[in-house]
């Protein structure tokens, strides 16, 4: 059980008006979006100014800022053996395993790579510099202090760091394919909101491939994203016909995600 959290949520002006449930399921899912009610029936959410509590049906004002005292809950297991792969001025290189977020989301608080290492490293200004998907293991670069996080954050907003993944997928995946090269974006109503797909009208993306080796019925692909979208290799993989093994958001009609967000 871990001791809860203050959430300081900000109402934008498009969201004026609607119900503090309303507005706030958008933020929460799973257990938590289940306890929601009960929370703000027990004056769990107040506005900022003034600490007066918000009621589930109570309309809310453009700019209005929440706070939200969620009660301590049973977070979902998680790795906690973080290996430092190396370090160095202002900065610390880790060994992410795959299953467990970045940052916070959902159920998962405390059991996340930032607030683990955080506390692993007695240093609350350790700050990753980009993101890796729950489900993916691989290096990960956090910043040690606030200067040295604006530096490295602007090199991978200029697109100055390489990456290379490696991905296994379903399928013999043609060597003559080398690039990838769609636009991704999101559709409006589909059933997953946050699956990205290729697009017309979407972000340019691009990825490299940089070696193919077929594994019985699937295959292992070293790959190098020249751009870095949100979800870029899982979309790209699933746009050309060749889906990751195991990926339960871009693999299928989307039932065994939703099973797995319930129960995570």
């Amino acid at each position: 059980m871990n001791k809860g959290q203050l959430v300081r949520i900000v109402v934008r002006a498009t969201d004026a008006g609607r119900s503090a449930y309303d507005f706030l399921s958008r933020f929460t899912r799973g257990e938590a979006q289940a306890n929601l009610r009960r929370d703000l029936e027990q004056g769990l959410v107040v506005r900022e100014k003034g600490r007066h509590p918000v009621g589930p049906d109570e309309p809310l004002g453009a700019n209005e800022v929440l706070l939200y005292q969620r009660p301590p809950w049973q977070e979902p297991d998680v790795p906690t053996q973080i290996e430092l792969h190396s370090q160095g001025p202002g900065w610390m290189v880790f060994e992410k395993p795959a299953g467990i977020p970045v940052a916070p989301s959902g159920l998962y608080y405390q059991n996340c790579l930032v607030n683990l290492l955080k506390a692993q490293w007695e240093n609350p200004d350790l700050a990753p510099v980009h993101r890796l998907d729950i489900d993916t293991s691989g290096l990960i670069l956090f910043s040690t202090s606030p200067d040295t996080r604006k530096n490295l954050s602007q090199q991978f907003l200029e697109n100055r760091v390489y990456k290379e993944y490696l991905a296994l997928t379903f399928g013999h995946f043609p060597a003559a394919m080398a690039t990838i090269n769609l636009s991704l974006g999101t559709f409006p109503h589909q059933p997953i909101a946050t699956r990205v797909n290729a697009a017309p009208e979407g972000r340019p993306a691009e990825t490299h491939v940089l070696e193919v080796r077929h594994i019985g019925p699937y295959s292992l692909l070293r790959l190098h994203p020249v751009t870095g979208r949100t979800n870029q290799i899982r979309a790209h993989l699933t746009a050309v016909g060749f889906p990751l093994v195991g990926d339960l958001k871009y693999h299928g009609d989307g039932q065994a995600f939703f099973d797995w967000l319930k129960n995570r």
